[in-house]
């Protein structure tokens, strides 16, 4: 199976006065030291992610999914300099299964009381595919 790996890249000008010159649509070395952030949930498997949202406080949420084995619900945060927030989950990522054949999950919107709310479906074996809903 061909291995893919999530990639979370965010292109940014720095502000007049910085160090040095970047042009824009360069990437931003302040995130990650590169400009992006790559992350391995499923070794050997696929993942996506589908929807990013940015927290007041400059962190960063990416919902989708990924399969292991079963495709699962995935949710990261990183914090604003592109490294994995080690307070959210277990280092930063949430897998989460509800229907047991197949979650994925599509869009992502913060509260503002910083809850975290999730729009996504889930495969049932009697059901077929449904919409859920959930908030972290």
């Amino acid at each position: 199976m061909q291995h893919r790996t999530l990639l979370l890249a965010l292109a940014a000008c720095v502000p007049i006065g910085s160090l040095y010159a970047q042009q824009s649509g360069d990437l931003d070395s302040t995130f990650n030291n590169v400009g992006y952030a790559i992350t391995n949930v499923a070794p050997d498997r696929y993942e996506y992610i589908q929807d990013i949202a940015v927290q007041a406080d400059g962190r960063i949420v990416a919902v989708g999914f990924a399969n292991t084995p079963t495709k699962v619900i995935i949710v990261l945060r990183y914090l604003p300099d592109g490294s994995l927030d080690t307070d959210f989950g277990t280092g930063g990522v949430v897998l989460t299964s509800i229907g047991g054949l197949g979650d994925a999950a599509h869009r992502v919107v913060i509260q503002a009381d910083g809850r975290i709310v999730v729009a996504g479906s889930s495969l049932t074996a009697n059901d077929g595919e449904l919409l859920a809903v959930l908030r972290y």
